[in-house]
């Protein structure tokens, strides 16, 4: 990841999403992580689960992790879609993606 003068910072960004077709489960982590000599620390990470049933295991309900931290979401956030959670996360992290973040399932020919 760069900084706005384009200097390499220290910090990584992975974006993970999971779809289950046969339950209609979706699952977003989005964490950014700050490296270290001895690994990655977590700095920041969105977790949200999108399904068609409502979610009753606490753990799996929306939440954020700001440093050890961790703080509950909004249960309207398991109505979110890719770009709900990506505008939350570029919004509480301040990262500008360039270019734009596509969705995992969307396939396009590059010529």
């Amino acid at each position: 990841m760069l900084d706005q003068d384009g200097i390499r910072t220290q910090l990584l960004v992975e974006l993970i999403y999971r779809h289950s077709r046969k339950t209609g489960l979706n699952w977003y982590k989005f964490t950014v992580f700050l490296r270290h000599a001895w690994g990655l620390e977590r700095v920041y990470q969105l977790d949200v689960t999108h399904s068609r049933r409502p979610i009753k295991d606490k753990h799996s309900q929306p939440h954020e992790h700001i440093g050890k931290r961790r703080v509950n979401g909004e249960l309207s956030w398991q109505k979110w879609q890719m770009e709900d959670v990506l505008q939350r996360f570029s919004e509480q992290t301040k990262i500008e993606f360039l270019p734009p973040v596509s969705h995992p399932e969307a396939f396009e020919l590059k010529g």
